[in-house]
């Protein structure tokens, strides 16, 4: 499971720092370009929508921070803060795929995005559990010594 290189080249450190670099970019042009709208979210008169957006972009941007931070200084638990709240935004990205297919009959191409960002997010969630075990491995070895 655990990779040793982000992309076949980057180290797993310079890798999580581009993934948060990235998901920061992505959650920022997601807010400025679509607004109340999302490319998961279409409902725009529901109460809970805005709440469920402010949540996926609010915790995205605070949680990939922290990638940054824990993969620049090799910080395990930054990292784990990071692979926890993607995990619950990528089951609430793959629910409201599902929703979307099934109830809101949307067009080809959001259907076509919405599965290309779940599945780079589930890469981004494998380079960055791989980052975690590799400082979770480090660790061990540091006490041991």
């Amino acid at each position: 499971m655990c990779l040793r290189s982000c992309c076949f080249y980057f180290s797993l450190s310079t890798g999580c720092m581009f993934i948060g670099f990235i998901w920061i970019w992505f959650l920022f042009m997601e807010i400025i370009s679509l607004g109340e709208y999302s490319i998961f979210i279409h409902l725009k008169m529901k109460s809970w929508a805005k709440y469920l957006q402010a949540f996926i972009t609010s915790m995205g941007i605070i949680s990939s921070l922290l990638l940054i931070e824990g993969a620049y200084k090799r910080q395990r638990c930054s990292v784990l803060f990071w692979i926890v709240v993607f995990f619950v935004i990528e089951f609430l990205y793959v629910v409201l795929a599902i929703i979307d297919i099934n109830i809101r009959r949307i067009h080809v191409f959001t259907t076509v995005a919405e599965f290309l960002i779940i599945i780079g997010l589930i890469y981004c969630l494998f380079i960055a559990t791989s980052l975690y075990v590799q400082l979770t491995k480090e660790a061990t070895e540091a006490v041991q010594v």
